[in-house]
């Protein structure tokens, strides 16, 4: 009985050594893979997927080369460690044509930037000269002479900026008043709008055609004025000029139309005002 005692105590030792054993071999194992990832880890953010590629996409009238030079991105500098956070906002403000830049990375060691461009959307008045700007007032370039088909901003009390920066309004309600008048052109899909003049937020006009002035008033249900404004300039001879006073709208149904040269607008050599019943487009005396 005792021999059998000692046989069972003796296989019970043995086998808490096999797991024992077992236990050390499982944790080496498990330290040598985290020794072999550090590794692995350090090399990669050392030695391997260094940048060796920087690639342009999309459309834009900058060269490959100018964008590449104008990003600044370091050749060999690590692709997983590289912040490239700040490379649009740089492209945007030196490369003003640029409207955004996408940037991503592609292992091994390439980045690339997809680009879009942006086009003259208003161009504004100073000193003699005009800052063409994009959708969203930003300056793009600067040109001696107003520019075919861009409207021109007149009358706002604007800070002249830089290229590359969105321009400042000294008056905010301008602005807001303003967006609302683009909002609409682009709802009632009017073009063709050669001037947007400001006497104040609440003396807004279009020049439109470069022969017939809307007046808007201040820019409150725009959207209505400029359908009026669109039905009775389709009922008039392409050759009419003059100046349609929409500023009474929606209150007064009647609009004025002034029939005077444009580039004497501000002249009192003018006819008598046509009162235009705007629910049939029917002018009357």
């Amino acid at each position: 009985m005792a021999e059998v005692k000692r046989e069972q105590a003796m296989a019970k030792n043995g086998a808490a050594r096999r797991r024992k054993r077992h236990s050390s071999r499982i944790l080496l194992y498990i330290m040598l893979a985290l020794t072999a990832a550090a590794v692995l880890a350090a090399l990669s953010l050392s030695v391997w997927f260094p940048i060796d590629t920087v690639r342009v996409e999309g459309k834009s009238s900058y060269t490959a080369e100018q964008i590449i030079a104008a990003a600044e991105i370091p050749k060999g500098k690590n692709l997983l460690l590289a912040n490239l956070s700040g490379v649009e906002a740089k492209l945007r403000k030196s490369l003003p044509y640029i409207g955004s830049a996408e940037v991503s990375k592609r292992l091994p060691g390439t980045v690339v930037i997809k680009v879009t461009a942006v086009t003259p959307s208003f161009q504004a008045a100073f000193n003699g000269r005009y800052l063409l700007l994009d959708q969203n007032y930003k300056g793009l370039e600067w040109v001696d002479k107003p520019q075919s088909g861009v409207p021109v901003l007149q009358g706002m009390q604007l800070k002249e900026q830089t290229l590359g920066q969105e321009i400042t309004f000294e008056v905010r309600e301008e602005k807001q008043a303003l967006d609302q008048v683009v909002q609409a052109l682009q709802a009632e899909e009017v073009s063709q709008i050669s001037e947007i003049r400001f006497s104040g937020v609440y003396d807004i006009s279009l020049i439109y055609e470069n022969r017939i002035m809307f007046q808007l008033g201040s820019a409150s249900d725009v959207n209505l004025k400029l359908q009026r404004a669109m039905t009775i300039v389709e009922s008039m001879g392409a050759d009419k000029q003059g100046v349609l006073n929409l500023s009474r709208l929606p209150s007064d149904e009647r609009v004025y139309f002034t029939q005077k040269s444009i580039t004497a607008v501000n002249t009192s050599n003018s006819t008598q005002p046509v009162i235009v019943e705007t629910t049939g487009a029917s002018q009357t005396k």
